[in-house]
């Protein structure tokens, strides 16, 4: 199943119960994503790049999957949170390019967020 990108309008309703930045459409293009997404979307704020990942909770999937984007190079710290309660569901640090990160498999949406740092 291919993955379905959604319209940035869309993405930024989605992302409204996760964080109140103002979002712009963004140029980063996802490279890959886990087999049980989907949809998704890219925005940006001014201190952010945001991935929203919708996936299906499935027997016999993954619980983590990895997520590949192009972000320039540098050094990101990757907050993972439950777009419906906004629980923190994990952190990690990651180096780019490529940007490698874990995406878990929630059966509902997560938000990630990624900082320069």
């Amino acid at each position: 199943m291919t993955p379905r990108c959604l319209p940035h309008e869309q993405v930024v309703a989605f992302l409204a119960g996760t964080t109140t930045d103002a979002l712009a459409p963004s140029e980063v293009q996802v490279r890959s994503l886990p087999g049980w997404v989907v949809g998704y979307g890219v925005a940006a704020s001014a201190a952010a790049t945001w991935l929203w990942v919708a996936g299906t909770a499935q027997p016999g999937t993954e619980a983590m999957g990895q997520a590949v984007l192009d972000l320039p190079p540098g050094h990101y710290v990757v907050d993972v949170v439950d777009a419906a309660t906004g629980a923190l569901l994990s952190r990690e640090t990651a180096t780019a390019p490529p940007l490698v990160i874990g995406v878990p498999s929630r059966g509902g949406a997560v938000a990630v967020r990624i900082t320069a740092r």
